[in-house]
């Protein structure tokens, strides 16, 4: 829900959110992995469209620029 945009009955998914927790994320990767000198991997549902409105193509993208060089798998739901 953090994501969303909670003054309208639709829900929208905000992208700005979503990058900044996906850099976040990117970011305990790195950290994580350099601790603990292993890879990290980031394995999620196919998520932030649905109820939250948003548009796959967008968020494979963001996936894209913000994951890369983490290895990602992203599974249907």
């Amino acid at each position: 829900q953090m994501f969303c945009d909670r003054k309208s009955r639709i829900k929208n998914i905000n992208y700005a959110h979503l990058v900044n927790c996906m850099i976040d994320l990117r970011k305990f990767c790195i950290l994580k992995s350099k601790k603990e000198y292993t890879t990290i991997e980031i394995h999620a549902p196919k998520f932030g469209t649905g109820i939250s409105g948003g548009r796959w193509s967008t968020i494979s993208d963001l996936i894209s620029d913000c994951w890369y060089g983490i290895p990602t798998f992203i599974y249907r739901n």
